[in-house]
């Protein structure tokens, strides 16, 4: 199979399956019949970076079978989008076929060996969070596979973005050099914890997750795409009314920090600090707040947060549960627990009843690490049974988002991203070079929930790691264009409250950003330099500018805003001397269509701006 973008051809790619047991299916299969359609229409997002996203796509099956006995079957499905090129196989029921027991796919891509990559190198077994290896294709290394998102940038400037989509009942795609064919990238599926041939044992019918190419001539198609949501069921419930995106207050990340306390009373998870915290989110108008751990130490559920036998329904004797909820409900703040996947796994029914009795909001189910069949098939369930308990779902420690939040809006956030956390003990922790590379790579899956909302930020020269109250790196004006650069329906609020305090005018600004999005635009992109996203909700808009290690600037021009004047309420970074990460301007003009507004960006730096209509919206 052949893509091409523009005239020019963009890669090749090979197609099959191989089996435990009988001869692959691939090259030997002949072409029995073809099956067309097209769909142009417009979809409803719930929670998202477009409210209506359209869907407008040319598809083609092709039904296979093979020329000898015993006369297997499988059908390759392809569509073709304004934005990309999908593909997936099914395998019909079958005398021939009862049970496919597949060890790889055949599947494999061959661009241009000059390409440069944008590669994320991981074992199996991962959480996703690893640094992202830029190189040219032909001389990314051969001994390691490479989850996705992978982008190439081809030589003539054309970016190819391969993921997967809709993995539902399957191992995890990744993706590997070929030895000594330089620009061939073959697929390999995640083993199971056995580590046997079989990665995947699906009984006829069936079919695999699409494999995607998003295609653009420059980043912004990318990134404003919702290909990998399309290729998924729409949602499995009419009633999403119960579903609450919004920010939440995530302790952990600060270490529960509250700097009057004593060296003997700081850090204690009981009932008190959490009142603490659950008072914060009251007075500022925070709607959620999670109930975690302290450290990898002690979890809400009493010691380790993960033991043998660790019960995750029975709060530590420090925590008087109902007191805590009873609390929040008082002070109208939605609660949210924390949860190990180990311990989740072992009285999922059980937890979940029990959550929904206690009326918490939702879960963060962590330390997934895995993306072999057997756990991709766990998470949809985690997804599916959580939505019949009314509770969301925030995934840390996992793959890749594959467009499950299409099915299940009540998945809210999906980790699988090297973020700030790393910043408590990593030496090097989340560099401005690799912060501006997300957006670009990792969020051509979808949303990513990072611990966002540092308001300790700290030049990149003086960086040093620290697990209580750890720093960010870059300016704090990065760290409110975050909220509108990336996607990510549940923002974390992740430092102290003493933190954001000692900002008002930031905080202020912080705290009435939204989380999903009715439009979005990226108006300036540099893949690997800098972005600058607008972002619509309602009729307001929002700008977010960030840019890696070194100053950038642009001049974007407001001509996406409709008539009438906007008052624009502007952070920017300081340049004043003497400069401080912490410092920032605040700026207030009237501007309409015909204006442009000039970005400076400090080192690492950032830039926001909220866009308020004047009149009266137009009819």
């Amino acid at each position: 199979m052949r893509v091409a973008f523009n005239g020019a051809q963009i890669s090749t790619i090979a197609l099959g399956m191989e089996f435990e047991h009988g001869a692959p299916l691939g090259p030997q299969l002949a072409l029995t019949s073809l099956h067309s359609r097209q769909v142009d229409a417009w979809q409803v997002r719930k929670f998202g970076k477009s409210s209506r996203v359209r869907e407008r796509f040319h598809e083609l099956v092709m039904q296979l079978r093979e020329n000898a006995p015993p006369g297997r079957r499988m059908d390759v499905v392809v569509r073709v989008y304004d934005d990309g090129v999908a593909f997936r196989y099914r395998v019909p029921q079958q005398p021939a076929l009862h049970e496919a027991r597949i060890t790889q796919e055949l599947t494999a891509f061959t661009f241009a060996s000059d390409a440069t990559a944008y590669a994320l190198p991981l074992p199996y077994a991962s959480s996703y969070e690893a640094r992202y290896r830029v190189t040219k294709l032909s001389v990314l290394p051969v001994d390691s596979q490479y989850g996705v998102p992978l982008l190439l940038r081809l030589t003539s400037g054309t970016l190819v973005g391969l993921t997967e989509a809709e993995l539902v009942d399957y191992a995890g795609l990744y993706l590997q050099p070929a030895t000594n064919q330089p620009g061939l990238l073959v697929s390999r599926l995640a083993p199971g914890e056995a580590n046997g041939p079989v990665t995947v044992t699906r009984l006829t019918p069936f079919q695999s997750p699409w494999r995607v190419l998003m295609i653009g001539k420059s980043p912004a198609p990318l990134m404003e795409s919702s290909l990998v949501w399309l290729l998924n069921e729409p949602s499995a419930f009419a009633d999403a009314s119960w579903i609450h995106p919004g920010m939440v207050q995530f302790p952990w990340w600060n270490g529960y920090y509250f700097p009057e306390d004593t060296a003997q009373s700081r850090h204690v998870l009981n009932t008190a600090t959490l009142k603490r915290y659950i008072d914060f989110c009251a007075k500022y108008g925070i709607a959620d707040h999670s109930i975690d751990g302290y450290n990898f130490d002690y979890a809400w559920y009493g010691g380790p947060i993960e033991y043998a036998g660790a019960d995750v329904t029975v709060p530590s004797a420090l925590i008087d549960m109902p007191e805590v909820l009873a609390y929040a409900h008082s002070h109208g703040v939605r609660t949210r627990l924390w949860v190990h996947a180990a311990g989740l796994r072992r009285q999922l029914d059980h937890a979940l009843d029990v959550y929904q009795r206690w009326g918490v909001e939702g879960i963060m189910v962590d330390f997934v690490d895995r993306d072999d069949q057997s756990t991709v098939v766990w998470v949809n369930e985690v997804t599916r049974k959580a939505a019949a308990h009314h509770l969301t779902v925030n995934f840390h420690g996992i793959y890749k988002p594959t467009g499950l939040e299409r099915t299940w809006p009540n998945l809210l956030s999906h980790e699988g991203v090297y973020g700030q956390e790393y910043n408590k003990w990593d030496p090097v922790g989340s560099t401005p070079d690799h912060e501006i590379l997300l957006p670009f790579v990792r969020g051509l899956a979808g949303f990513f929930d990072v611990h966002q909302g540092s308001f300790s930020p700290i030049a990149p020269s003086e960086f040093r790691p620290q697990f209580l109250h750890p720093y960010s790196i870059g300016t704090l004006t990065r760290q409110l264009a975050m909220y509108v650069v990336y996607d990510n329906p549940l923002a974390m609020l992740a430092d102290a409250p003493s933190a954001y305090e000692s900002q008002p005018q930031a905080f202020e600004i912080l705290r009435q950003l939204p989380t999903t999005w009715d439009e979005t635009r990226v108006l300036s992109a540099r893949l690997g330099e800098s972005i600058v996203t607008a972002r619509r909700k309602g009729r307001d808009w929002y700008l977010g500018a960030m840019n890696a290690g070194a100053p950038a600037g642009t001049t974007v021009m407001l001509s996406f805003l409709k008539s009438g004047r906007y008052r624009a309420e502007i952070l920017a970074d300081d340049f004043r001397s003497p400069y401080s990460p912490s410092g920032f301007l605040l700026d207030h003009r009237i501007l309409d269509a015909t204006d442009r507004i000039v970005i400076t960006l400090a080192p690492a730096g950032g830039f926001v701006a909220h866009l308020s209509p004047l009149s009266s919206p137009e009819h």
